[in-house]
């Protein structure tokens, strides 16, 4: 392996294709341990390599797959940092759906039925809603409007709780 880094410093590209070639598999198996996305991998495999480009010089030969690791588990942890947790995103969809559930539970049956036909994909025509509600057609559009501002004030109070 010394003769690969010296020949990559050399500006060796064959010694760099193999000496890449060597160790990707170490870089994938360190950051797939980090679980990130498909597209954050790739990003920390690229800074991976690129700081041994930029620091080949400095690192020794027989230290190379300790350097390696060390180095894509620092990048893994900046990327970490940088992201929201996914942890957290589950929570707060979470949240969000149960206060919609809250929502939808303190409406009328009528103002529920009503929603879950506007919910409908695709969405129930007028005339459908009118008629399975038993509500005059000209009524339907003003209902809607009530009932989508009785959610949207109960989720903002909710919010602001």
């Amino acid at each position: 392996m010394p003769t690969l880094v010296t020949a990559s410093l050399s500006h060796d590209s064959l010694a760099w294709d193999e000496l890449v070639r060597r160790y990707a598999g170490l870089v994938l198996f360190v950051v797939r341990s980090y679980r990130l996305s498909r597209a954050d991998e790739e990003a920390v495999a690229r800074v991976v390599w690129l700081r041994l480009v930029e620091q080949l010089d400095r690192v020794p030969a027989d230290t190379l797959p300790v350097w390696l690791a060390a180095t894509t588990r620092a990048e893994c942890t900046r990327v970490q940092r940088l992201r929201p947790d996914e942890s957290d995103e589950v929570l707060r969809a979470a949240s969000r759906h149960q206060a919609l559930r809250d929502a939808l539970e303190m409406l009328s049956p009528a103002d529920r039925d009503l929603l879950t036909m506007l919910a409908a994909e695709p969405p129930c025509p007028d005339v459908e809603i009118s008629r399975a509600l038993d509500i005059p057609i000209s009524s339907v559009g003003p209902a809607r409007v009530r009932v989508l501002a009785t959610v949207r004030s109960y989720l903002v109070g909710q919010a602001a709780a």
